[in-house]
């Protein structure tokens, strides 16, 4: 052992200790194998195919078209925007009682569209369409964008695509699009202002591969610019018989580019979907947003940048049994991955997350994730944050050069704190319900130039620390612990830097309740 650290480490730590109020602990010497877990095996991205989808999309083409312009007040797949007075905004868009493309039956190309309704669907040049109108694909049909092809929709006229059906884009793009100034519906900061939006409700599926999202979305319920979702209990009467509402949406977005969309993806009660390999740069509020219920998802081989007000990747409200990994997530304006409010039982891998506005890696009030083989670096605030969350296991991390802790675990009491890292309001209890409880492991990897330590913690329930590489953290390059395993640094210096075996801490309560003491 470094005799020197050692004896640097404890004076800090004896220095330090008198400034906190200082969770007592057992300890309890352990295996480094009880540390580990096993990865489990990731999902098999080769599926996620352009020939796959074009597969998906063949099962339509024996199936001929019904398309018309109707009225499209009292259906169930447009109510959630003609609501609470929004029918006269459409109103005034269009200059008549709103109306909307239905396509009832079979698959509808933009060729076809065109040749049918011309004023709805206006060819441009040979590529590129402008639709006038909403489309809205009902339960039983499906839409296609062909490869080539480019959808814009008219800000001014108030166009969206709702899909109930089936939708399906191959080496294409769907474009919010400003007629006035042939030009896509770029954000101006009024968040309220309508831009054009893709949908896909209950029993949907999406399925996009290699093209383009461009200039979407707004902050309205389910219009925020690529939504998956389920309906609403509310829509149940508006809903045709047979139509299963508690099917969920699903899809596949492929190698594929989202660039000023309001959130680049946001789902509520879908799952199994695939955000593989896409460029998510320069959006307004998230990045990536599963929301309320979406279970089974692969996030994978994605890059996310440029995130304007929030987070680049963030899973909310019970996102969970899913997997993130192989992501690159740096330069947005807060985390660039967080699971947060009941997200659970994720996997979070292999990805690399820097130069973001605020952590990392952030996991607030989310149970039994995994986070293992992550590059986190460069970030504002600290590598990995838990608050609030349970059974969170650390392990294999390179965690280097973030400006304040490496890792940093604690509890807050959201009824009374704003957190600014975050930008979260009080907790609402009836709707996020929480704990303030805390517990997890680290293990394996480096944690290393952190600007205020490698680890703090404070009123952690259990915490496992087992053998990892350390160098140079805080502002001297000495400052390891902060918080209440201050009093344990001869302990904790021994696993890190001797020979000793890992040290499980457990509050005495709960060594009692384990039999142990």
């Amino acid at each position: 052992m470094n005799r020197m650290l050692l004896v640097s480490i404890t004076a800090a730590g004896l220095m330090l200790a008198s400034l906190v109020q200082a969770v007592p602990y057992d300890i309890q010497t352990i295996q480094q194998n009880m540390l580990v877990q096993a990865v489990p095996e990731l999902p098999d991205l080769s599926r996620y195919t352009r020939q796959a989808v074009l597969e998906k999309q063949a099962k339509w083409h024996k199936k001929t078209e019904k398309v018309n312009l109707e009225r499209m007040i009292n259906d169930i797949a447009t109510r959630k925007f003609f609501k609470g007075g929004k029918l006269g905004v459409w109103a005034k868009k269009q200059g008549q009682f709103p109306k909307a493309v239905f396509v009832h039956d079979g698959l509808l190309t933009l060729p076809a569209l065109h040749q049918r309704l011309p004023d709805a669907l206006v060819k441009l040049n040979s590529h590129q369409y402008l639709l006038r109108y909403p489309i809205v694909v009902m339960n039983g049909a499906a839409l296609a964008i062909s490869p080539g092809e480019e959808l814009l929709m008219s800000h001014e006229r108030g166009s969206f695509v709702v899909n109930a059906g089936d939708f399906f884009m191959v080496d294409g793009a769907l474009r919010g699009w400003r007629e006035k100034e042939k030009a896509p519906a770029r954000y101006d900061g009024n968040r309220e202002e309508y831009r054009p939006f893709y949908i896909g409700w209950s029993g949907s599926g999406t399925y996009i591969y290699g093209s383009l999202l461009e200039s979407l979305g707004s902050y309205n319920s389910k219009a925020y610019g690529f939504t998956l979702s389920t309906y609403t209990e509310q829509d149940r009467m508006y809903a045709p018989i047979g139509l299963n509402l508690h099917q969920r949406p699903t899809g596949w977005l492929i190698n594929s580019r989202i660039t000023d969309v309001y959130y680049g993806f946001y789902s509520y009660e879908a799952e199994n979907v695939a955000l593989v390999g896409n460029k998510y740069y320069d959006n307004i509020y998230y990045g990536i947003d599963p929301h309320d219920h979406s279970y089974r998802l692969i996030i994978a081989k994605n890059e996310v940048w440029g995130t304007r007000e929030r987070h680049g990747i963030i899973g909310s409200r019970d996102v969970s049994h899913s997997y993130i990994f192989g992501n690159v997530t740096h330069d947005n304006k807060l985390a660039g991955i967080m699971l947060d409010r009941a997200s659970n039982h994720n996997v979070i891998v292999q990805n690399s997350s820097y130069n973001n506005g605020s952590d990392g890696i952030s996991i607030y009030e989310s149970h039994q994730n995994l986070i293992a083989a992550n590059q986190i670096y460069n970030n504002k605030f600290h590598g990995i944050r838990f608050r609030n969350s349970l059974a969170i296991r650390m392990q294999d991390n390179v965690i280097l050069q973030n400006g304040r802790y490496g890792i940093y675990g604690h509890l807050s009491d959201l009824m009374v704190t704003y957190d600014a890292d975050s930008g979260h309001e009080p907790r609402d209890l009836k709707l996020d319900p929480y704990e303030m409880r805390g517990s997890g492991s680290v293990s394996g990897g480096i944690i290393a130039m952190n600007g205020s330590g490698a680890l703090f913690t404070q009123g952690l329930e259990e915490i496992g620390i087992g053998k990892l590489t350390l160098d140079q953290n805080g502002r001297r390059g000495n400052i390891t612990l902060g918080g209440d395993l201050l009093p344990y640094s001869d302990e904790i210096a021994r696993v890190w830097y001797g020979d000793s075996a890992p040290v499980y801490f457990r509050q005495p309560h709960l060594s009692r309740m384990n039999g142990q003491g």
